[in-house]
Formats: structure tokens, C-alpha cells, sequence
């Protein structure tokens, strides 16, 4: 793979050409693919030999174990894409992106992990991904991104909440409303609380969680308000809850991280095409469900008379 060549290669090793010749023969037919096209006495990698080395090379593994691979490979045509996604996006939107993704490659396989920003960072450093979802710009050197979307947090309310009959919101307007907020270490709960003290607006923190699905969950039982990614998970079911945009704090951008000294590969540049038009849908649907007072939920059931007690004569309703 870095020599280029099998002469090359035997002059590293300190052994002969037909000998580096006869081994990777041995090796392609035991394998069942080919690793290498031979062109002008270079060797360069095929797909499935791309994807077999970066496996090899990424872990210590046996020989047992690279067969284990490479039989993946065989079966599924070396087509495989690594994700590391933060929480907002991997229970929202990566969803979707990847039924749409699958439409277009169906031997894709896909391997979807989740972590906090820093740890999608270092994971796709360490060449452990070929592509992470996160909120930028990164902070670990050596990676470049491409930005997915801009967004501005909203708030969350049930949809009979005063505040739902609004089309939009200012931190002012959160002043006595128990909000539910993430754990302290959440970047937009930190922006939230910093602006509410900036502005003197008394807001109680009413209950707190580690996941972003939950608040949406407590908002909608009427809990409280809440401040959220609009691509969360939670926020995604929109017939529990009303969403209005929120202004005073900063916008969320979302993007995809990648190693600078890599080139993207054409998987990771169609995830990028689909999960551009995907998020500009959903915050779309959302503005405009906002912009007509979406929120006031399905109709309230109508309520049933009191059957009248012994004695006392049904009450009839007053006409407006």
C-alpha cells in the first residue's frame, strides 16, 4: 500500500520481488479479492483492498480476526461507512439521512456510533471513523469540516402552553417558566443560563437530565419550557410539542469533521448531499408550522355531562 510497487516493497523488507509477488498472489486467493490493479508495473489498491488495509491497520488484530473482515468485505463488496455523530443529530436526523443513503448503495454497510463533540473529534483523528457529525468549528488539530446547517435554538413547550400562541420568542419572555435543561456540561444550557443573567430574568431551573430526548419528553407532560436543538430527537415529534424561535443566544452549526490530510470519499460526499437536504426540510417544516401557530395539538375531547344525582335536576349548559 506504500510502496506503490512489489519491487519497493521487497527492498523494505530486505527480501526478493517474486517472493512479495507470490505472497500477495497467496494472499488475494485466500481472501477472495483482489487487493491490488497491476498497471505499468505500479500496484494500485482496489476498493476492497482499501478498506481491508485500514482495518489491518487499525488494530491488532490476528489472522483470524482479518478474515473475519475481510469476509465483510467479500459479502457486502468492500462498501463500508464508519459515523461518529453527537446526540442532536444521531437521533434525529442521521436516521433518515441513512434510509435515504441505503436506497442509493444497498451492500452499504454502516457502522453508527454516538459520543459528546470531543470525543467524535478524537475518534475521527485517530482514524477510528471515516467521517463524524458534530457541532463546529472542531477544536482538535488536524481535522477540516464542511458545514452541514445553521440553526437557532427554540423553545420547547407543550402545545397548550401560553407561550405556544407565540410565533417567536426572546429570553425575556422564559421569565417565571420552570425550564428543563440538560446536565450542566451542555453548551446551549450554559449560553441559556449566561443570557438570563445577563438580562436579570428570574427563571427556576426545574429539573435536569442527561439526555435531550427526555426533555422533550418532560415538555410535553407539561413539566416546563425548554430550550432546544430543533434537530434533537425529541424535538422531532412535533404533534407533542410547539417549537418557537428564540433569539439572544448563538446559532448551533452542525457539520461534518474529517482527517485534513484525507480525502472525503464518495459515500461520505452523498451522506453530506442527503443530510444537507434532509435538515433544510425539517427546519423548513418547522418555521412554518411555527409561522401558522402550530402548537395548539389535536383537539381537546369533548367533555362528558355529569349523570345527575338523586334528587337534583342536570344542570343546563349557559349559552354564550
Amino acid at each position: 500500500m506504500t510502496a506503490g510497487s512489489a519491487t519497493k516493497a521487497a527492498e523494505r523488507l530486505h527480501c526478493t520481488q517474486p517472493a512479495i509477488s507470490r505472497a500477495l498472489a497467496s494472499l488475494e486467493r485466500e481472501l477472495g479479492f483482489k487487493l491490488f490493479v497491476r498497471s505499468h508495473g505500479r500496484l494500485s489498491p482496489t476498493p476492497q483492498g482499501l478498506a481491508f488495509y485500514r482495518e489491518s491497520e487499525r488494530a491488532l488484530l490476528g489472522v483470524d480476526g482479518l478474515l473475519t473482515i475481510a469476509k465483510q468485505i467479500r459479502a457486502n463488496g468492500g462498501l463500508r461507512l464508519r459515523i461518529a455523530a453527537v446526540p442532536e443529530l444521531a437521533g434525529g436526523l442521521v436516521p433518515a439521512a441513512l434510509q435515504a443513503l441505503l436506497g442509493d448503495f444497498p451492500e452499504l454497510s454502516i457502522s453508527l456510533e454516538v459520543y459528546e463533540p470531543g470525543l467524535v473529534e478524537r475518534a475521527v483523528a485517530e482514524l477510528e471513523f471515516d467521517c463524524g457529525l458534530s457541532i463546529l468549528p472542531p477544536r482538535l488539530a488536524g481535522l477540516s469540516s464542511t458545514p452541514l446547517i445553521e440553526v437557532r435554538p427554540m423553545v420547547a413547550t407543550a402545545p397548550r402552553h401560553r407561550l405556544a400562541r407565540r410565533t417567536a420568542l426572546s429570553v425575556d419572555d422564559l421569565a417565571g417558566e420552570p425550564i428543563i435543561v440538560l446536565n450542566s456540561g451542555d453548551a446551549l444550557r450554559r449560553d441559556l443560563e449566561a443570557r438570563l443573567a445577563a438580562k436579570r430574568v428570574r427563571a427556576r431551573i426545574a429539573l435536569e437530565t442527561s439526555s435531550d430526548f427526555v426533555v422533550c419528553q418532560l415538555v410535553a407532560r407539561g413539566l416546563g419550557v425548554a430550550v432546544v436543538n430543533p434537530f434533537s430527537s425529541g424535538a422531532l415529534e412535533r404533534d407533542r410539542l410547539a417549537l418557537r424561535p428564540l433569539s439572544g443566544l448563538a446559532p448551533i452549526r452542525f457539520g461534518f469533521v474529517h482527517p485534513s490530510n484525507r480525502d472525503r470519499s464518495l459515500l461520505v460526499n452523498r451522506l453530506i448531499e442527503i443530510l444537507r437536504a434532509t435538515a433544510a426540510t425539517h427546519l423548513e417544516a418547522i418555521m412554518t408550522r411555527s409561522a401558522d401557530g402550530f402548537g395548539d395539538g389535536p383537539p381537546r375531547p369533548p367533555r362528558t355531562s355529569r349523570q345527575p344525582t338523586s334528587g337534583s335536576q342536570p344542570r343546563r349548559r349557559r349559552e354564550n
